[in-house]
C-alpha cells in the first residue's frame, strides 16, 4: 500500500507569510521559531477545526496580536492557484471538507457551490433535512401551536405580507425536486435563494403537502 513517503509532495511557500509553507497534499509546515527567529528544519502544524474546516495558526511577527488563523485549502489554493477571485467560494471537490489537497479544491461561484452541495448530500434537503432525522422534535397535532391557539399562530398567505400562496409553494417544491435550476426557479418565482431552500426544506410553509 502506497504511503506519504511514496507520493510526491510539492511544497510552496504561503503568500504573505515567508516563513511558511503549504504543500498541494494539503500540509503545512514553518520556519518560524518562539522567539520570532527562523529555524533551518520546518516542522509540521497541526491542524484543528474552524467551522467544519482544517485551519492552523501563522505569526506575521512576535506579539500577543501577531497570530491568524488561516483555513488549510485557502492557503493551498493562493500558493498554487494565485488568489481567490471577488465573489468566488473555495469548493471541496470529493465533498470531504478535510481532504485539502490540490487535486481537490478549485474555485467556483456561489451558485456552482451551492448545486455542488446538493449533488454531494452536503445541503440538508429531503430526507437528510433535520425535520426528516427527527420528527419527533417537531410539535405536531394537538401540541402544535397552530392548534393551542391559532389566532396568534397566522402562517403562509395569512401572514399578510407573503406574495406566495399554497399553489406557488407546491409548484417551487416541484420545480425544485425535478431539478430546475435554482437560479431559473428564483427568477420564475421572484424568491431569493434562501426563501427557495426553505420551501424546499420545509422549513416555512411546511403545512403545505
Amino acid at each position: 500500500m502506497a504511503g506519504m513517503n511514496d507520493i510526491t509532495e510539492n511544497w510552496r511557500a504561503v503568500p504573505g507569510y515567508d516563513r511558511y509553507e503549504v504543500s498541494d497534499l494539503g500540509r503545512v509546515r514553518s520556519y518560524a521559531t518562539r522567539d520570532g527567529g527562523e529555524a533551518t528544519v520546518p516542522h509540521l502544524l497541526a491542524h484543528f477545526i474552524v467551522r467544519r474546516y482544517d485551519a492552523v495558526n501563522l505569526m506575521l511577527d512576535v506579539g500577543p496580536r501577531a497570530q491568524k488563523t488561516m483555513k488549510v485549502h485557502g492557503l493551498v489554493m493562493a500558493a498554487f492557484v494565485g488568489p481567490r477571485p471577488p465573489g468566488m467560494h473555495t469548493n471541496h471537490i470529493s465533498g470531504n471538507k478535510r481532504d485539502n489537497s490540490l487535486a481537490n479544491l478549485e474555485y467556483v461561484t456561489p451558485q456552482e457551490n451551492s448545486l455542488h452541495a446538493v449533488r454531494t448530500g452536503l445541503a440538508p434537503i429531503g430526507d437528510r433535512n433535520g425535520s426528516r432525522l427527527h420528527p419527533e422534535r417537531l410539535a405536531r397535532g394537538d401540541r402544535h401551536p397552530f392548534r393551542i391557539n391559532r389566532d396568534l399562530c397566522a402562517r403562509g398567505e395569512e401572514t399578510g405580507h407573503a406574495k406566495l400562496t399554497p399553489a406557488l409553494v407546491a409548484e417551487i417544491r416541484e420545480a425544485f425536486d425535478r431539478g430546475e435550476k435554482r437560479s431559473s426557479i428564483m427568477a420564475r418565482f421572484g424568491i431569493a435563494k434562501a426563501t427557495l431552500y426553505e420551501i424546499a426544506n420545509r422549513t416555512t410553509w411546511s403545512h403545505v403537502p
